[in-house]
């Protein structure tokens, strides 16, 4: 009997056992290496089960993740966009309806492995959300104050060209949403659903008659058995969405698209919360919540960045317009010699510059005695070499 062609070139690997964890590419096992498979082709359901649990634990490579969110967060930003990060609450599947062995699909990213959201479905997700919000039926007309609101951000008036009007032409919205790549490897684990009435499902369009009766083996009914069905979900990950502003719009419509892009985002963020992405979503697979801590971890990766790029005098500048009061007291009192230490050869410049921009601050700090705020009263000796006149007990 013929046999699927990797059956030879992998029948060791398979002999011994080999786990698809050990393999990068998940989603190319996934698709490609299901070795369920006995003589006649069929597939047990504790073979599919085995399968899935197989692909089950830590997903991605860090530093090809990396690479790419910060690939997409330069495209994005570099066209006057945004780049947050959601995290998930619960579990996240999508491409169920794609046909494997399993019986369940599941989306990977083609050259990453992971599982993702594609951006036409992060567009769909927001689109269906503000459809739902307008209380927009697909059998009904918009009224057209909405409808050149959904031109504008998405390009058309309804999903159905039928449906357009005649005066509508085909044409791309104002913003662009791009796939929402995983910001680091992700968690696979297996879940089971029970479904009750697969014959139902699958014949409920033609049923058979057995005693002048529809027959029982395919009708609903609350004596049939659950047949648990194990399929492959995200059970942790954080995702980067991208969405941004189309190029080579007209510059009256650039300006409104960016005074929209902060409604964009915030629908994008209610659509997460509320309704979720991918499959499942009724029993609250897919809804996310920003994710605080890698946001602001991003924002400083981007501040550093855009730090990188200055000369020594303005990146000082930068750095010293972000230290608050108390951070300014405490890097050049109790902490002067490590501040020091980090900026080296720059240290000079660095409180010229001290004393010419926070002067206010520095001017506070006079009434400041090493008793009652000793950290106050040795940054403004440090920065102005006075003070211990002031002190009860003047350091020697």
């Amino acid at each position: 009997m013929a046999t699927p062609l990797y059956d030879l070139a992998y029948a060791s690997a398979r002999h011994q056992r080999l786990q698809p964890r050990t393999i990068f590419h998940h989603g190319l096992w996934w698709e490609r290496f299901f070795d369920a498979y006995p003589a006649d082709f069929s597939a047990p359901k504790e073979a599919k089960a085995r399968f899935v649990s197989e692909l089950t634990g830590l997903c991605g490579n860090v530093d090809q993740l990396n690479a790419s969110t910060a690939r997409l967060r330069a495209i994005v930003e570099a066209n006057g966009g945004q780049t947050p990060i959601y995290q998930l609450d619960w579990h996240f599947v999508t491409g169920m309806g794609i046909e494997h062995p399993t019986e369940n699909g599941f989306t990977w990213h083609r050259t990453l492995g992971t599982p993702y959201l594609p951006g036409s479905s992060v567009k769909g997700l927001v689109r269906g959300y503000l459809e739902w919000l307008h209380e927009i039926k697909p059998d009904e007309s918009t009224p057209s104050d909405i409808e050149n609101f959904f031109i504008q951000w998405f390009g058309s008036p309804h999903k159905d060209p039928r449906r357009w009007p005649e005066n509508i032409d085909s044409r791309a919205g104002w913003f662009v949403f791009f796939d929402a790549l995983p910001i680091g490897p992700v968690i696979l684990a297996a879940d089971v659903m029970t479904p009750h009435m697969g014959d139902w499902y699958e014949k409920g369009g033609s049923i058979d008659m057995v005693a002048d009766e529809p027959n029982p083996a395919i009708v609903p009914a609350d004596w049939h058995s659950p047949n648990p069905v194990v399929f492959l979900i995200v059970k942790k990950a954080s995702f980067q969405f991208g969405v941004a502003i189309r190029e080579n719009l007209p510059d009256t419509e650039r300006e409104k698209a960016k005074a929209a892009l902060g409604d964009v985002m915030e629908k994008l963020e209610e659509a997460l919360q509320w309704t979720g992405a991918g499959a499942k979503t009724a029993v609250g697979y897919g809804r996310m919540n920003p994710d605080d801590k890698a946001n602001k971890e991003m924002e400083r990766k981007r501040r550093d960045e855009a730090l990188e790029k200055m000369g020594p005098r303005d990146r000082l500048i930068a750095r010293i317009a972000e230290w608050p009061e108390a951070k300014l007291a405490e890097r050049f009192g109790i902490n002067i010699s490590k501040t020091h230490e980090e900026f080296g050869e720059d240290f000079e410049l660095l409180l010229e510059l001290v004393r010419e921009l926070r002067q206010e601050d520095i001017a506070g700090w006079q009434s400041a005695t090493k008793k009652t705020d000793k950290l106050r009263w040795k940054a403004h000796r440090n920065l102005t070499g006075k003070g211990e006149e002031r002190d009860e007990h003047p350091v020697p």
